[in-house]
């Protein structure tokens, strides 16, 4: 029952490890701190049992509420067995956490996964870091061969520098009115 346990964390740490659009944040989301009731959950099977049978009384009464209401007597039962099994779980978490070597290993699981949860956020920042270099440096690349295809003949340059300040190239007067015709005539 342990074995399953541990797999069962080990295909919830599979899912919020895969490839998914978002952040850190959202990913922290998916694999989050373990609470101390979810640490005794993972080691023993009785409070494991405990869990499961108050989720399923959870759901149904929750699912009787919506169909019946809250006053029908089914739903009344059913809030009834909810709580019972709330009592009973809560019953055996109270006797584990009494006992030394059982409080160590939810500790130690707690702590465990609090060091996970870090070291993937590291990973993920670094990961983040490295590809904001790359984009950083694949634009560079783009800005430099855009210059080289959009780079223009020198000439050209200093031709429109000069039609732009009307600097006598050829000999003209500077001053004189391009569009002026009567000077012409």
């Amino acid at each position: 029952m342990i074995n399953q346990s541990l797999n069962s964390v080990m295909n919830e740490m599979a899912h919020a490890s895969a490839p998914a659009g978002g952040g850190v944040f959202e990913r922290r989301k998916r694999l989050r701190s373990l609470s101390e009731l979810e640490a005794f959950i993972l080691l023993d099977d009785t409070l494991e049992a405990l869990h499961k049978q108050y989720m399923d009384a959870k759901a149904q009464r929750k699912e009787l509420v919506a169909l019946c209401g809250r006053d029908d007597a089914m739903t009344v039962v059913a809030i009834d067995m909810e709580d019972s099994c709330w009592c009973a779980m809560q019953t055996r978490y109270i006797e584990l956490r009494a006992v030394g070597k059982m409080m160590a290993k939810a500790q130690t699981m707690m702590r465990r996964r609090e060091y996970d949860i870090k070291e993937m956020e590291l990973r993920i920042l670094e990961r983040d870091k490295e590809k904001q270099a790359r984009d950083f440096m694949n634009y560079l690349k783009i800005i430099e061969v855009l210059k080289e295809k959009n780079k223009t003949p020198r000439i050209f340059e200093w031709l429109a520098l000069f039609l732009f300040l009307r600097i006598d190239v050829f000999g003209q007067n500077p001053n004189k009115n391009l569009y002026d015709f009567r000077a012409a005539a």
